[in-house]
């Protein structure tokens, strides 16, 4: 809950509230209908979200409708979203495209990199039809998880964020600010085990 109502710190020093999250539904068993009654309860920002196969799902994601508590939930195309970071990692940094990630203080450390770096693509031919399949190749690979769902919160708020004026900036003094805003100084934040800013 905390981390819903936080203001967050910008590089100008202004706070600005959260805008989305995702909170992934998937794991352990029982833990499924606990998150959607999660996400239920605070709506307003918050959607369960659940990864699934390539196979699963036409296009990169959809909305559907939990059977537990008939909330939001979207699920994404993970072989999409993988195939999408593995390209904007291969763009130099800073060019149109690419993603920053911030430093270790943030959380951005070397076991965040071999998480986001723990399966690699295998193509195979199964009755003459291409078989994009992402094999595990670490045990721990909860980084590639968030940020593959990042990738689809952007996804699907994103005609949103593109149009949105800058949610409610509050100054370190208590006074607002309100301005337009570059669709880059918007947070979108994936609730899984730590915060990640764009």
């Amino acid at each position: 809950m905390e981390v819903l109502n936080r203001r967050w710190h910008r590089s100008d020093g202004k706070l600005m509230p959260l805008f989305r999250a995702f909170q992934d539904a998937g794991g352990a068993l029982g833990a499924t209908g606990i998150v959607h009654r999660f996400c239920h309860q605070r709506a307003r920002v918050l959607s369960a979200y659940i990864g699934r196969g390539g196979n699963d799902i036409v296009g990169p994601w959809k909305r559907t409708t939990s059977p537990q508590t008939h909330g939001r939930l979207f699920q994404a195309n993970v072989s999409h979203y993988k195939q999408q970071l593995a390209d904007k990692l291969g763009i130099e940094p800073g060019q149109p495209g690419s993603i920053h990630f911030g430093g270790e203080s943030r959380g951005f450390d070397e076991e965040f990199f071999l998480q986001l770096l723990s399966e690699h693509k295998e193509v195979k031919l199964s009755r003459g039809l291409r078989r994009v399949q992402w094999k595990r190749i670490r045990d721990r690979n909860e980084g590639l998880d968030m940020v593959v769902m990042i990738l689809c919160l952007l996804d699907v708020y994103r005609s949103q964020i593109d149009r949105m004026f800058e949610p409610q900036l509050v100054q370190e003094n208590g006074e607002k600010d309100w301005k337009p805003a570059a669709a880059t100084e918007t947070l979108a934040l994936g609730v899984q085990n730590t915060p990640i800013q764009w």
